[in-house]
């Protein structure tokens, strides 16, 4: 099997996209294509080819990470993928490979890692460098804490006004937190496009932002369920 790994044209986006969705065992969102194509086109799509079709997958995303005071560039990789029917076969070997050959060159300090199964990547040197945690609670043993002194008001906003306030928000509040890294508008931009098929059975997103003397201190954001 000859398989090519390279750099996506902008012509093979949508077949990327698709590919990716089919690797995780999901049905690609037409209705996300214009943000995923601007979001690829910040970042460096890589695929593998089999005869000419995608089998395999990932984007790197030029960024910078916090490390100390310092801020460092950084290649962010996520969407990692290859499909069930070409696993096995050195596939993401051969992109990680790629990836890792190509950040070198272009001078970039690190390389993160967005990963659903963190165990595959630590023979290509990742560690974890943060956890995320999802908690249920019960409501009948929770209580909003009331004691808190506050100035300032809160109010709703749209997404268009979301998108405007949340990212410099989330860059003040960790502007001094090792590991945080600043997102590109595009990667906001879907992350806040709201779009059907991430709302599972939930209903469309709620802002709601913290104000004092004017400026946009805190932001909660929220689905509610029947």
């Amino acid at each position: 099997m000859d398989i090519e790994i390279r750099y996506i044209e902008k012509d093979e986006i949508l077949e990327s996209h698709i590919a990716e969705e089919r690797a995780n065992g999901r049905h690609g969102d037409k209705a996300a294509l214009p943000l995923i194509t601007e979001a690829l086109i910040d970042g460096r799509g890589v695929a593998a080819f089999d005869d000419g079709i995608i089998v395999g997958f990932g984007i790197a995303y030029p960024l910078k990470m916090n490390v100390g005071i310092e801020r460092f560039p950084t290649t962010l990789l996520d969407k990692v993928a290859v499909l069930p029917t070409h696993r096995r076969r050195g596939i993401l070997n051969g992109m990680m490979e790629f990836h890792m050959r190509d950040f070198y060159e272009r001078g970039e300090t690190l390389s993160g890692l967005g990963a659903s199964e963190s165990i595959i990547y630590g023979r290509y040197g990742y560690g974890i460098g943060s956890m995320q945690v999802d908690f249920s609670i019960d409501r009948r043993h929770t209580a909003f804490i009331t004691d808190v002194p506050t100035k300032g008001k809160h109010r709703f906003i749209d997404s268009g006004d979301a998108l405007d306030s949340l990212p410099e928000v989330a860059e003040r509040a960790n502007a001094k937190r090792s590991g945080f890294i600043k997102g590109t508008k595009s990667l906001w931009k879907l992350y806040l496009s709201d779009l059907e098929s991430q709302r599972g059975d939930a209903s469309e997103l709620f802002h709601v932002v913290y104000e004092e003397d004017g400026q946009v201190d805190g932001y909660v954001s929220y689905r509610t369920r029947k």
